[in-house]
């Protein structure tokens, strides 16, 4: 069957998070979910009745994920440069510049590491693409995927067959008892970059089982691994 002798890591080590206070391990409440009650990460289920976690190897990868929404683009940046506005317009409606992250963001925000456990599928190595290929190279077409293979998963468009893949996995058993803790894959913003969705299983607490030697701190501007992915994305602070 595809999907069989899958590669794992297991026991993955320490691992870093930026979340929200009180507790950034927890899981994030339901109420935060879409309108249709589903989370739409890339490894989230699709069918709304597991969450995931997500972590990464670094505090650098970490900033890496969350801040690459606030890249600038050219193209926005050219199209913001034409639109003609009052003074009274900019008090109104301030728009923050390309590039520009609000002061705002760190609120309540904190980052800590931990021990992660358990067994994690790497979906983008070469061994799981060529084994879950036969089953999902179809399904993929269908979604309009060129083909079964690690840009497909990493495809920062839809994510119906990331959320599918992730279901599929979750529900994978050995002897009645869940075969993965979950997903470990690369960055599509660096192949370097490691990082690892841990599925909530029905006996899990407020904080992921496999999560130990738990750490967290108020996040501040001044954090290194912030302003290296500041730097990193050209990314500027801006009060509002």
């Amino acid at each position: 069957m595809a999907g069989e002798g899958l590669p794992v890591s297991r026991e993955p080590g320490t691992v870093w998070r930026v979340g929200y206070a009180p507790n950034p391990w927890e899981w994030t409440d339901w109420k935060f979910a879409n309108t249709d009650g589903r989370f739409d990460g890339r490894w989230d289920d699709p069918a709304g009745q597991y969450r995931t976690l997500y972590v990464a190897e670094s505090a650098i990868a970490c900033f890496i994920e969350v801040l690459a929404k606030f890249r600038p683009d050219p193209r926005v940046a050219e199209g913001l440069g034409e639109i003609e506005s009052d003074d009274v317009d900019e008090i109104a409606f301030p728009t923050l510049s390309p590039g520009s992250v609000s002061t705002d963001w760190i609120e309540n925000r904190r980052i800590g590491s931990a021990t992660l456990r358990g067994a994690y599928v790497q979906v983008t190595h070469a061994a799981a693409v060529a084994s879950l290929r036969p089953d999902w190279v179809s399904p993929a077409r269908r979604l309009g995927v060129t083909d079964f293979d690690t840009s497909a998963l990493k495809d920062s468009g839809p994510r119906a067959l990331t959320q599918a893949i992730s279901r599929y996995l979750y529900e994978t058993t050995v002897e009645s008892q869940p075969a993965y803790s979950g997903v470990e894959f690369a960055s599509r913003h660096g192949d370097d970059l490691r990082l690892w969705a841990i599925f909530e299983y029905p006996n899990h607490a407020l904080v992921s089982p496999e999560l130990a030697d738990i750490t967290d701190e108020p996040l501040t501007a001044a954090h290194p691994a912030l302003q290296e992915a500041m730097t990193l994305f050209q990314l500027t602070w801006v009060d509002q």
